[in-house]
C-alpha cells in the first residue's frame, strides 16, 4: 500500500531533510523533537554516539561552544546539557542587550536648537541664583 500511495520521490526528500537538519531559530527541544520524529519517519535506529554526533552537529554554534567544555556519556545527557547551555546563551544575549542600552552613547544634534528669547532669560536668570550659605 505505502509503494502504491506514496510517492517515490517522498523518502529521498525526508532523508535529505534529516541530512541538513539544523537547530536554527528552533529551541533545542524543538530542534530535538524534529530529530527524533525524522529519524523515525526515515526508520533510521542509530547507536548513542551516532544520534549524538548528529544532534550536536545540527546545534546552533554558540551552543556547540558550551558544549565543547562539557563531558557527556549518552544522548540523553548531551540533550539536558544543550538545553542548560541554550539558557546559558540566552542569558548572556540579554545580558549583552541590557548593557548596550544603558550605555548608548547620545549623538550630538548636527544643528544646535535657537533659543526663544523669553526662554533664554529665565536661563540666564537661574544662573544668578546664588546657593543659600
Amino acid at each position: 500500500m505505502k509503494s502504491h500511495f506514496v510517492p517515490p520521490y517522498y523518502q529521498r526528500d525526508l532523508y535529505l531533510k534529516l541530512q541538513t537538519l539544523k537547530q536554527g531559530d528552533k529551541s533545542v527541544e524543538a530542534y530535538y523533537q524534529e530529530l527524533l520524529i525524522g529519524l523515525a519517519r526515515c526508520g533510521v535506529h542509530e547507536d548513542d554516539a551516532d544520534a549524538s554526533a548528529r544532534f550536536f552537529g545540527g546545534l546552533n554554534y554558540d551552543i556547540q561552544n558550551i558544549l565543547d567544555y562539557k563531558e557527556w556519556h549518552n544522548f540523553s545527557q548531551l540533550y539536558h546539557l544543550a538545553i542548560k547551555a541554550e539558557r546559558e546563551v540566552q542569558g548572556l544575549k540579554q545580558h549583552q542587550t541590557f548593557r548596550s542600552n544603558n550605555g548608548k552613547n547620545f549623538q550630538q544634534r548636527s544643528e544646535p536648537e535657537t533659543l526663544t528669547p523669553a526662554f533664554s532669560s529665565r536661563v540666564s536668570n537661574l544662573s544668578n541664583v546664588q546657593p543659600h550659605s
